[in-house]
């Protein structure tokens, strides 16, 4: 990432915090609390801007902020359970940091300890934006909608032992023929159960259920040494895809989808913060009368199992589990007999597939329709341990060539992994990095129905702060070899190596900042099988931040790209610069921002030249500490060359309002 690359046109939060500790999700003893926040040195953060709250309740305290990490040490005792960090702030050029939010868990009873906050407590966020445009030319390339309404609202309500999370985004791009893009979640929380109602995302296992967006309900149960959670909800909802044909309108059954629920249970026994053994299973079924035209709805069967040790306060973890999947690809065959299926696939199964048709309906596009192959098996072992400021994980991981999960339906089936990675930070943090393999393939299969595939990546990645007078030097190497067929058929031999090599310098005055980034890298691909494909990728990166004055700043960026093709006498250039000024008044709560931008495409043999530029003015007034209100208004203009068709320009304007209560 780089500094000035975020001066967008509607400022979009810069990704620059990495929580380090508490870490999201872990139990932490009960005293004293270390909040550690690293921070991105392309992105520093304005110290004055930086807000943290800990169960809604801002910390009023000084943070040890550096151009590293940003650190709190909070005194007060808290109570045993759940408790919730919210960190916000800006980058010294006026930029939004994206906010963090994330929970932790303090171990022990709530008996004999002072509370974090009030026994009733109302505590959130909320936000109101619109974004209108207006564009002359072809306007199919830009393929947002011209106008955009959105309201967001994430707040916490505590009564006693419980808690009410409530948490919507609402949009007007909200479209019956695409997946929801809506969002509402209620829920209720106490030590002992939770209940969350609207868009929930379980997490039940790796492989079988990793976070999917379910509409419907999610309750976790929780008693000492053992917890239940159960979730029921709808995937997806059935979307008709219209097409014109002879002048009217006719459903296109191939693009079609089902609604698509989904069940899911999982049963842990003891600790995740120790030792913890779980099973889950779940049931996805795609609902055939929820399209009058449609074709191959699914269901979907999973059932697996987790093992988690913890060890030395965490230092030490080891995580393994494996589950394995049935599914039907055309549930509207209906279920088939013994004899249909024995005799087309000239097998005897076991089973009469009419006796578990209340589970899964068996018919000839079930896979694997003999599960006891195991051809759905997937697993994973997982092993992390940290020790002299190195943080050293290694995994291996098998899918099946037949898995397949509802829940996660990301997942890349007929895979097997190896991966070793060292994060480490040594020297008084003056010098950190990661280095990592990763050995990345198909599965053995002696059937000659699946290409081979075969791929290796070497990578390290370093940072050195020698001290504040010296530049810090950040370099970055990837090897990645890549074969695509076998002995016979080689369909791609490729290597691609990556270099890169960055300084990040700041000047510092009484009043004035200067900080200057340099950063080079150089990407060469080539390939044995297909050496047309050899080319060598060279960019070049400058930025410049000045911080003029406590109240003024301002940023440039220029990048460079040459992409040379070994084989042909023809390259690729593209060239960008983008920079802003930023204006902050002592008066009144004003900031005012001006960036532009400008992007040009050289021409090649394949394609024309073309130009992209524009800009935009933005002012945020505070109405009160915790209230602010945004302005925003910008042109964004695309020329060709050549083709005036591929040529508009859009203006824009932006509202977005704030309040933090």
């Amino acid at each position: 990432m780089l500094f000035a690359s975020a001066s967008a046109q509607d400022n979009t939060p810069v990704d620059a915090i990495r929580i380090a500790s508490p870490l999201p999700g872990h139990s932490v003893d009960d005293g004293a609390l270390f909040v550690v926040l690293d921070v991105d040195p392309s992105f520093p953060v304005d110290p004055e801007t930086i807000e943290l709250t800990l169960d809604g309740n801002v910390v009023d305290m000084e943070p040890k902020v550096s151009s590293a990490s940003i650190r709190y040490l909070i005194r007060d005792r808290l109570s045993g359970g759940r408790h919730v960090i919210a960190f916000s702030a800006r980058t010294i050029d006026g930029l939004v940091v994206d906010p963090v939010t994330w929970h932790f868990f303090v171990a022990g009873s709530e008996r004999n300890t002072q509370r974090s906050g009030p026994s009733r407590s109302i505590r959130g966020t909320t936000y109101a934006g619109t974004r209108n445009a207006d564009i002359s030319g072809n306007s199919a390339l830009r393929q947002e909608p011209t106008a955009t309404y959105v309201a967001r609202t994430d707040i916490t309500a505590r009564y006693g032992a419980f808690t009410f999370p409530i948490k919507a985004y609402l949009t007007t791009d909200e479209s019956s023929t695409a997946q929801p893009r809506n969002r509402v979640l209620v829920g209720a929380e106490s030590r002992w159960l939770s209940l969350y109602g609207g868009d929930t995302q379980p997490e039940f296992g790796p492989l079988a259920l990793t976070g999917a967006r379910t509409r419907g309900v999610l309750a976790e149960l929780r008693a000492p040494g053992v917890s239940l959670s159960v979730t029921h909800g709808r995937l997806r909802r059935a979307v008709d895809l219209l097409s014109l044909s002879d002048g009217g309108q006719v459903a296109s059954p191939f693009l079609n989808t089902f609604e698509r629920n989904m069940t899911a249970v999982r049963l842990a026994f003891g600790s995740a913060r120790t030792v913890e053994f779980n099973l889950h299973a779940l049931k996805a079924r795609d609902d055939t009368t929820s399209l009058a035209f449609g074709t191959r709805p699914m269901e979907n069967v999973v059932a697996g199992s987790d093992f988690t040790v913890r060890a030395l306060q965490d230092r030490l973890a080891f995580d393994a589990g494996a589950a394995l999947s049935l599914t039907t690809e055309d549930i509207a065959r209906g279920v088939s007999d013994k004899a249909e299926l024995d005799s087309l696939f000239e097998t005897d199964l076991p089973i009469d597939p009419a006796d578990f048709s209340w589970l899964i309906t068996l018919n000839p596009s079930t896979v694997p329709l003999r599960i006891d192959k195991l051809s759905s098996l997937s697993w994973y072992a997982k092993a992390r341990g940290r020790a002299f400021g190195h943080q050293v994980t290694t995994e291996y991981r098998s899918i099946g060539s037949a898995f397949y999960s509802a829940g996660n339906p990301f997942l890349v089936n007929d895979r097997r992994s190896f991966s070793i990675t060292d994060r480490f930070r040594t020297l008084q943090d003056r010098l950190s990095g990661t280095l990592r393999f990763l050995r990345y393939g198909t599965q053995p299969d002696n059937s000659g129905l699946t290409i081979p595939l075969e791929s290796r990546l070497y990578s390290a990645n370093l940072t050195f702060r020698p001290n504040p007078d010296l530049p810090t030097v950040t370099t970055g190497l990837r090897i990645n070899t890549r074969t695509r067929g076998d002995e016979i058929s080689t369909l791609s031999d490729s290597r691609i190596v990556s270099a890169s090599l960055g300084l990040l310098q700041q000047f510092s005055g009484s009043v004035m900042r200067h900080t200057v980034q340099v950063l080079a890298a150089r990407t060469r691909r080539t390939d044995r099988i297909n050496p047309a494909l050899d080319n060598t990728t060279s960019t070049l990166t400058l930025g410049l931040y000045e911080q003029l004055s406590a109240r003024l700043s301002a940023n440039v960026q220029v990048t460079l790209v040459r992409i040379g093709y070994d084989t042909a006498s023809d390259s690729q250039r593209w060239t960008s610069a983008s920079g802003g000024l930023s204006r902050k008044w002592s008066s009144v709560p004003l900031r005012v921002s001006v960036d532009g931008r400008f992007a040009r495409a050289g021409a090649s043999t394949l394609l024309t030249g073309s130009n992209r530029y524009g800009g935009s003015v933005t002012g945020a007034y505070d109405i009160q500490r915790n209230m602010t209100l945004e302005l925003q208004v910008g042109v964004d203009t695309f020329r060709d060359d050549v083709i005036e068709e591929a040529r508009y320009t859009e203006r824009f304007v932006s509202i977005r309002h704030r309040y933090t209560f």
